[in-house]
């Protein structure tokens, strides 16, 4: 009864392959379920009194099972140094194994964690990685085995290891058809995943660029510059740029298994003399499966701009699961002179050579 309010929630909200919904009382059941698969259990007698932490021994015996007060006590005969210096030896190896034991199960239990509640509790990364952000490429077979493979190779090693450290831990026989069932289905899914990522990145075994000079013809002594998007600004999944001389922005929306990642080619101030003409170098680089596909892409997807007096417009790139991004990157240096003010206005305010320096990026900002 108490997991059955996570049961009917799961139940309800299963929607596509990777919908698994999460809270604390059915993480109970995935972690005992985990930890009943991967610790050996206890068959004999050592094994039981190992899980407990008790050494087994006459001396382990008899301080579990009280004598009574009539009964004498057990007498050893001394034992001789090679004995003494083995015992020593294996004591300071049960410690070692025992640190190294623990320093598994800790990592290992912390990255489960974190990938079940990165894959299962949080909603950001539940949408980011990995049964959408995918999507966002340009990979022409289906994605499923691909991200299939992708999640067997990151958690076996960590069943691996927590495995391995319950063993060294408790010094208890593992056994081993455990190990050597994780080791080749880690194996096939690292075999899986580089056939299907092979196979999906044909689309970017060339690359082209192309560059093209636009004239700038300055009205003003401010250079306004708007960038453009179908889509308003998304404040929480961005990244940013901006400094004396570089501005570059981009953001990631939508939900669950319709992700939006809209990106602007990078922008770069270049100051010069007043007798040089001021211009736009519009260059793009792009990624096919022969040198003329690049070549061609290169050229279709370069960055628009549209100059209209003194404001500057730039449209942005815009990639979704029916229009993937196919390995295209832009960029635009602008040549004006060194007394030219140039102000990004929208979507967010940057003036060249005043404003502050800022670096945003989907984690942390500096």
């Amino acid at each position: 009864m108490f997991f059955l309010p996570s049961v009917i929630h799961w139940s309800v909200n299963f929607r596509t392959w990777g919908g698994f919904i999460f809270n604390v009382p059915w993480f109970f059941v995935v972690a005992y379920i985990i930890m009943w698969i991967i610790i050996p259990a206890a068959h004999t007698v050592e094994e039981k009194y190992a899980m407990r932490g008790e050494p087994l021994s006459a001396r382990g015996v008899q301080r579990n099972r009280p004598r009574s007060s009539g009964a004498p006590r057990y007498s050893y005969d001394p034992r001789p140094a090679s004995a003494e210096r083995n015992r020593i030896i294996g004591t300071l190896g049960r410690v070692i194994a025992v640190v190294v034991g623990l320093l598994f199960l800790v990592t290992s239990s912390a990255v489960l964690i974190g990938l079940v509640v990165a894959f299962s509790a949080t909603s950001f990364a539940f949408n980011f990685f990995p049964t959408a952000l995918l999507d966002l490429f340009a990979f022409p077979e289906n994605m499923l085995w691909f991200k299939i493979f992708l999640m067997v190779a990151l958690v076996t090693p960590v069943l691996g290891f927590l495995h391995l450290g319950s063993v060294l831990v408790f010094n208890i026989r593992g056994h081993k058809w455990i190990g050597t069932t994780l080791f080749f289905v880690w194996l096939a899914s690292v075999v899986g995943l580089l056939i299907t990522g092979a196979q999906g990145a044909g689309n970017f075994r060339h690359n082209a660029r192309f560059e093209v000079n636009v004239p700038l013809a300055l009205t003003s002594d401010t250079l306004y510059i708007d960038l453009e998007s179908e889509d308003d600004f998304m404040f929480d999944r961005y990244w940013l740029r901006a400094d004396n001389s570089c501005y570059r922005l981009g953001w990631i929306e939508g939900e669950r298994d319709n992700l939006n990642l809209v990106a602007f080619p990078s922008i770069t101030v270049v100051r010069q003399s007043e007798k040089e003409m001021p211009g736009v170098l519009v260059g793009s680089r792009s990624f096919g499966r022969s040198q003329f596909t690049a070549e061609q892409g290169a050229e279709t997807l370069k960055p628009s701009i549209d100059v209209e007096g003194n404001v500057l417009s730039v449209s942005a790139f815009q990639a979704n699961r029916d229009k993937p991004w196919e390995g295209n990157t832009g960029s635009l240096k602008i040549y004006v002179p060194s007394k030219q003010v140039i102000i990004v206005r929208k979507p967010i305010y940057h003036e060249f050579g005043i404003s502050r320096s800022r670096k945003v990026n989907l984690i942390r900002s500096e």
